[in-house]
């Protein structure tokens, strides 16, 4: 039997015993295509994940085996393509497409091996669009059907380095990307300094969204005293972004690309005499 044959009659049979349990069990049972998908789902997160050597757990980048990797994945991508083909080919409706936009400073000591892994996941979920990962974490932008990238993000989610990140939506589709690029690289935002001297740990306080509003306020309302704590606000876009709307009080950067803002802050804080506020 052909492969694609035999994968199909397999999923067929899981989800015939997928029915008869929901059946003996007296609860809903899952449609086709949400089973289909979720069984994707799990199988990405059982056969891939597993060979990615985060920085959580005790193997280190030595004991890694590429070709054992690479030939997993390969087999696995093949399935996961004909999966998609088959679920499309049962579908009567255009599926929607939308963008994803992210990142997270996390230590990657192995972030060559991740980005293997990254690749040959967005490959079998058919996304577009431009991932940077570094030792110091990941930043991207990715573009496909909407199932795609979420299946791509309940993956993240179930990957220990990269739990908890904050996806951002936004719309668009493949179309938006010519391509998929996905890049080992220094920095995850390009600002030009060394990740090794200036690093995310020991950073200032994190405030929510509803402290940085309250700890505005006196500054948007006209209610700052000369006895308060005088708080400095740098927005730190280019000047393009930070001209169409920045917070009330906030000092505009005048740069026109991230990699300048060291210079600039530098000048910035001898200017307003920030070294000790």
């Amino acid at each position: 039997m052909h492969k694609q044959g035999k994968l199909h009659k397999a999923n067929e049979t899981r989800y015939a015993e997928h029915r008869a349990q929901a059946a003996r069990e007296g609860v809903p049972a899952l449609s086709d295509q949400q089973f289909y998908r979720q069984t994707l789902v799990d199988r990405i997160i059982h056969e891939v994940q597993w060979a990615v050597t985060d920085s959580t757990n005790t193997h280190s980048r030595e004991t890694v085996d590429p070709p054992r990797i690479d030939a997993l994945v390969n087999n696995f991508v093949d399935e996961v393509l004909q999966q998609r083909a088959a679920d499309r080919s049962k579908s009567t409706h255009i599926e929607k497409e939308g963008v994803i936009l992210f990142y997270k400073y996390v230590r990657l000591p192995n972030y060559q091996d991740v980005c293997r892994w990254q690749k040959r996941l967005c490959s079998a979920l058919e996304l577009t669009g431009k991932l940077r990962l570094a030792e110091e974490g990941i930043n991207g932008t990715l573009a496909g059907l909407l199932s795609a990238l979420e299946i791509y993000q309940h993956v993240m989610e179930h990957h220990a380095a990269f739990s908890g990140i904050d996806f951002k939506q936004s719309q668009g589709g493949r179309h938006t990307f010519s391509h998929l690029w996905i890049r080992p690289c220094t920095e995850i935002i390009m600002i030009g300094l060394d990740p090794d001297k200036i690093t995310p740990d020991g950073g200032g306080k994190h405030l929510s969204p509803d402290e940085w509003h309250r700890a505005l306020e006196p500054m948007s309302t006209g209610t700052l005293r000369d006895s308060d704590p005088q708080p400095f606000i740098m927005d730190c876009r280019n000047w393009y972004e930070a001209d169409i709307g920045h917070f009330v009080g906030a000092s505009k950067v005048p740069m026109r690309k991230f990699t300048e803002f060291p210079e600039v802050a530098k000048h910035i804080v001898r200017a307003e005499k920030l070294q000790n506020r």
